[in-house]
């Protein structure tokens, strides 16, 4: 098997990718601008605080309504709550 440099059939574009990549330029070249890096970052740290929020809130709503309703049955059987 040929290797890349020595084929033939590559196009000059293709050939000059095929070589960066064999030589680990490729990877550097096509990286994301870093301004979009550090959007996505602060994207999935938004989304995940908001889902944290609104579990957190459901969770405490949840404790919340489940304590009022230990406190509205009697302790001791046969006595009826005021109010």
């Amino acid at each position: 098997m040929n290797r890349i440099d020595d084929s033939p059939e590559w196009s000059p574009e293709g050939l000059g990718i095929a070589i960066r990549m064999q030589h680990g330029d490729f990877g550097r070249e096509s990286r994301p601008p870093v301004y979009l890096r550090v959007a996505a970052v602060l994207l999935s740290v938004t989304t995940l605080a908001i889902l944290l929020g609104v579990a957190g809130w459901y969770a405490w709503r949840s404790l919340a309504r489940r304590n009022a309703q230990e406190a509205a049955t009697p302790d001791t059987p046969g006595v009826i709550a005021r109010g």
